[in-house]
């Protein structure tokens, strides 16, 4: 898919090399594999990588080293296998957000992980969270 003219663009086209990945979780083989671009481009997980340097491994053998997961839990038995493989289990968000800044974002941040279940974090309902002398962030 032609991703001219989109945010995406400023991305190096060797974004994601060295990253074989493999997309797993996803409601459907086609239409949840889409994201969208600020200017309301849909593109492709799968595509948009491969055209940086990505590589499709197609499943967690053939030297995958990123396994890119949707609606999956952190427990769940193919992130447990994979993290016991080695490899880097990440939500989808961590293609948008290195595609986004240009550069790959990292893999050991929790926001990057699958959530651990569906009830959120005990007692957060009440969690208040307070900011001060916030510095705006410059690259």
């Amino acid at each position: 898919m032609d991703s001219s003219g989109t945010d995406y663009d400023i991305g190096d086209e060797h974004l994601f090399d060295g990253v074989r990945f493999f997309l797993v979780g996803f409601e459907s083989d086609v239409e949840s594999q889409w994201l969208i671009s600020s200017d309301g481009i849909r593109l492709q997980y799968r595509s948009e990588m491969e055209v940086r340097g990505g590589a499709d491994a197609g499943s967690l053998g053939n030297g995958c080293t990123h396994v890119v997961v949707s609606n999956l839990f952190y427990d769940d038995p193919t992130c447990v296998a994979a993290r016991a493989e080695g490899k880097k289990v990440v939500i989808d968000q961590w293609v948008e957000d290195s595609l986004d800044r240009g550069v790959l974002a990292d893999v050991d941040r929790v926001i990057y992980w699958p959530v651990r279940h569906s009830n959120g974090i005990p007692g957060a309902q009440s969690l208040l969270i307070c900011l001060t002398e916030l510095e705006e962030i410059r690259n």
